[in-house]
């Protein structure tokens, strides 16, 4: 599939550069890199990944307090770019920000000719039974060709963070993200000194952590709750423990296409 991508990208550069140069009417003021960046496609659509810069793998990857993930920097297929950054008191914040066709495509043709990352190669297949080694990721998906690579398959030093502040750099202005809707999970767990603890009154939120724990079935939240539980997980570590009644739960939050994974928005 890389080579598929190069190969693409490679002609189209050639065909342009070469078409109608020097000849007629039409040829005279056509500019072989309007035309190349006009070749790069993608389908504009919210669920898209155009590209996605991530830091992947680890023993407790796929665990329950890692779903409210939000990748460093991802840009989607209708222009949005959501990222991460340290604010004042040095949490993790999720921004967003609206970018043209344009600016993706330069930023596609960038890291395409300028980085070559459809020449980078991901990891090596590993054991089933080996615990995935925790790796700074790039995935970029143009033209129907999706390629991922990994820092395994023997970046540069500093590729993956020239690369990701190019995609921030891209985003500009950082606006503070505020989620529409989102999948809420509750996970029951026991008590941990270590970890933070906060009351959660179930007569009064309306909503009773046992209950959804019991499930195990996250449901879709909006408006005032949604509110609330944003600010716990964007304000606290994953491993917050809510107390209902002496019951301690972990609390996560899915958001269909901001968080790393999350089922679909309901009724589509």
């Amino acid at each position: 599939m890389r080579f598929s991508a190069i190969l693409l990208l490679g002609l189209v550069m050639l065909i342009t550069a070469c078409s109608d140069g020097g000849g007629g009417d039409s040829g005279g003021d056509a500019n072989p890199q309007d035309d190349l960046l006009a070749s790069i496609q993608w389908p504009q659509e919210p669920d898209h990944i155009v590209f996605r810069a991530d830091v992947v793998g680890g023993a407790n990857f796929d665990s329950f307090l890692r779903l409210s993930e939000v990748p460093e920097c991802t840009v989607y297929g209708d222009g949005r770019v959501v990222w991460v950054v340290e604010n004042a008191q040095g949490d993790a914040q999720t921004v967003f920000n609206i970018v043209t066709p344009l600016d993706i495509r330069n930023f596609v043709s960038t890291v395409t000719f300028n980085f070559d990352i459809y020449g980078q190669e991901t990891a090596a297949e590993f054991a089933l039974d080996t615990t995935p080694p925790v790796v700074e990721q790039l995935q970029i998906h143009i033209n129907d060709v999706q390629h991922t690579t990994d820092i395994l398959g023997g970046w540069d030093y500093d590729y993956y963070e020239e690369i990701l502040q190019l995609c921030i750099d891209m985003a500009g202005q950082p606006t503070i993200f505020e989620p529409a809707g989102a999948w809420l999970s509750v996970q029951a767990t026991e008590f941990d000194t270590r970890s933070p603890l906060q009351r959660w009154d179930a007569d009064i939120t309306g909503v009773d952590l046992a209950e959804l724990a019991a499930s195990g079935e996250p449901v879709w939240i909006e408006g005032r709750l949604l509110e609330v539980m944003w600010d716990l997980v964007e304000r606290n570590p994953a491993d917050l423990q809510l107390d209902q009644n002496g019951g301690i739960f972990w609390i996560a939050l899915q958001i269909p296409n901001v968080t790393r994974s999350s089922p679909p928005t309901p009724n589509t």
